[in-house]
C-alpha cells in the first residue's frame, strides 16, 4: 500500500505510477479542490482533512496490520 499526502506533481506521478501497476493507494488532501487533481483515482480512496499526529499514527497503526496480515 501507498500513503500518499498529495497535492504536488510528483504524488500525481507516484498515483498514476501505482495505479497502472495495481498498487493500492489512499491519498490525503487539505482541501476539497485538490481532490481535482486524483480525477482518475476514484473518491473512495482520497481522504479530504489536514492531518494532526496522532490522525497520522493511527492510521499507520491500522493499515500497517492490515499490510502485515497479507504477508
Amino acid at each position: 500500500m501507498i500513503w500518499l499526502i498529495g497535492g504536488t506533481s510528483e504524488s500525481i506521478a507516484i498515483t498514476k505510477s501505482s495505479i497502472k501497476h495495481e498498487q493500492k493507494i489512499i491519498i490525503f488532501v487539505t482541501t476539497a479542490k485538490a481532490t481535482q487533481l486524483y480525477q482518475f483515482v476514484g473518491k473512495q480512496k482520497i481522504f479530504v482533512r489536514k492531518l494532526t499526529k496522532n490522525m497520522m499514527l493511527k492510521f499507520i497503526q491500522q493499515n500497517s496490520n492490515m499490510a502485515h496480515q497479507r504477508l
